[in-house]
Order: C-alpha cells, then structure tokens, then sequence
C-alpha cells in the first residue's frame, strides 16, 4: 500500500475547490512554489499556514491531516489561549532532529501547561 504524506491531503482538497496552487497561494499570501512544496512535502508547512487552511477550508487540523473519517478534536471551539497551546505543542514535537531539542523539562513543562489549559488537575 503507497503511504500518502501531509502534503497529498492538501492538493486533494486544493483541487476539491477546482483551485490552481497560484489560487490557494494567493488566498494565503504564499508563493505558488510554496504551495508546490507544501504538496510534495518537500517542505514542512508552518503551524500558521495550517491554521489558515484550515479555517479558509473550513476543517479542523486534524481533518487537514488524517481526512474526513478520523475521530477529532476541534481546535475551532478552543480559546485563543488553548489554540497557542495547541500551537506550541505541535511545534514542540514536529521539530526537525537538525534544529534545537527539546529538553525532557521543556516537554514536561508543556505538557503541564496543556492540562492546565484543558482545565484537568
């Protein structure tokens, strides 16, 4: 079975609108080659670029990623508060293995920071 990346569920839904990458690229105030990266994961996509397709398309991140039929979380519903939380922690752990690591601490303390804001004890 072919594995598809990220970047296969963006043109699904790119093309769904009937969309050029130039089209999407310039609702995102992207360059067209961006969008061609994004698309072929030759290139990761910021967590602010996933939020904006997510809100022009209407779905949740996680329908961005796993497709309509996944068990999911909004982060529509979620406070600005929690949706930097949601942010950090996405950022935290899709960090390149060629960029800063996370410490051991870092990750405790965010996790911490995340049940704080889910309001658990």
């Amino acid at each position: 079975m072919t594995q598809h990346y990220f970047g296969h569920r963006i043109q699904q839904l790119r093309k769904s609108k009937g969309w050029s990458q130039a089209d999407l690229a310039k609702r995102l105030g992207k360059k067209a080659s961006s969008i061609s990266s994004y698309e072929t994961d030759a290139k990761a996509i910021p967590v602010d670029t996933l939020i904006l397709l997510a809100e022009l398309w209407d779905v949740t991140i996680d329908e961005l990623i796993y497709g309509e039929n996944v068990e999911i979380l909004s982060v529509k519903s979620l406070s600005p508060e929690k949706k930097q939380v949601v942010s950090e922690l996405i950022q935290n752990f899709a960090a390149k293995s060629g960029g800063k690591a996370s410490t051991k601490v870092e990750n405790l303390e965010l996790l911490l920071r995340i049940a704080q804001a889910m309001g658990l004890p």
